[in-house]
């Protein structure tokens, strides 16, 4: 009776460990336009273990500074004509990133510079195939061809959900059942006159109700005539603070009403919102590269507010914005045109 009971236990808490665990799909975790990943940069660190159940500690890591991601719809991206498989883009700093993005998988077919295209995919990267959780694992090869220059890239990949449990951040934000996915990208690099291999292992912890990682640790190696060089570099989620315990993203109010009008716009911006309260405001308006190129803050009245911005006046030319809005508990994000 004894040994029944034991194996009952077991088996309870194997199905727990099963439960528990996630499937990343294009649905909760594929890119979708108009969406912000905030980070911040970190200071250097391990990725820590693989397997199941690990606890990884990385409460004492240093925060640098913070930058900014956006996903776009490519449509308005001025390289959309020499990539027509695309439907998003992905920016950071001064680099974009064309993506494919369906229910089967996420593929890359093109990377740019300042607004240039570099490099055209004729064999995409697969970033992700849904659906994927802990031990599924998937590899393949790509190959493209640089744009500016005469020289081609080849490389293979391989992605595994290599680990999976608790993950601790700055301020001992507790995060758990977290997916941990390992990308293993090598290149092979040929130009007229010369080539270079390289290598890039990536980290990116995520959980189940949050479309970007959490966490990210990417170990870049070079070797270029014959001698080899590393880099390292770890970013921390922006938005910790709801993702965590016992913060809950439950806890942004479902009061808050946010838009923009007219939107896309010339030069007049009309920011409108609701508040339950006198209460105080900031503005910050972001650029494609992740960028504050605004700021402003107000003193607002409970009930409908509207805040009138004039593009010319504040130095903002034309292009794609984020205006992230914050008051009270609230931070709420829309995309701003301006043409």
């Amino acid at each position: 009776m004894k040994k029944i009971l034991l194996f009952t236990s077991v088996l309870s808490a194997w199905v727990y460990g099963l439960n528990a665990q996630f499937y990343m799909t294009s649905k909760s975790h594929g890119f979708v336009a108009d969406e912000v990943n905030k980070m911040k940069i970190c200071s250097t660190v391990e990725p820590g273990n693989a397997g199941n159940n690990v606890v990884w500690d990385f409460s004492n890591l240093n925060i640098i500074e913070d930058f900014s991601g956006l996903v776009e719809n490519v449509v308005y991206d001025q390289n959309y004509g020499k990539l027509l498989n695309t439907n998003v883009i992905l920016k950071e700093y001064n680099s974009q990133f064309y993506f494919k993005n369906n229910d089967e998988s996420l593929e890359l077919y093109g990377i740019g510079s300042n607004g240039t295209l570099s490099v055209k995919y004729t064999k995409p990267f697969v970033k992700m195939k849904y659906p994927f959780t802990y031990g599924s694992s998937y590899k393949g090869d790509f190959e493209g061809e640089y744009l500016q220059s005469n020289g081609k890239v080849t490389g293979t990949y391989e992605v595994t959900g290599d680990a999976y449990g608790k993950l601790i951040l700055p301020g001992n934000k507790i995060l758990k059942n977290v997916l941990r996915v390992k990308t293993e990208q090598i290149f092979k690099t040929n130009f007229e006159n010369y080539s270079y291999d390289s290598k890039i292992t990536a980290y990116r912890w995520y959980i189940k109700d949050y479309r970007f990682p959490v966490l990210v640790i990417l170990q870049e190696e070079y070797i270029f005539n014959g001698s080899p060089s590393k880099s390292y570099k770890v970013a921390v989620n922006y938005d910790i603070e709801q993702l965590s315990e016992p913060n809950s993203i439950s806890n942004i109010k479902s009061d808050a009403k946010f838009s923009i009008f007219p939107n896309p716009a010339t030069d007049l911006i009309n920011i409108s919102f609701n508040s339950i309260s006198d209460t105080k405001v900031t503005i910050d308006i972001f650029n494609a590269a992740g960028e504050k190129v605004f700021n402003t803050s107000k003193e607002t009245k409970e009930g409908i507010n509207i805040i009138n911005l004039e593009a010319s006046k504040i130095n903002i030319p034309k292009g794609s914005y984020i205006v992230q809005l914050k008051y009270g508990d609230n931070t709420l994000n829309e995309k701003l045109i301006l043409q």
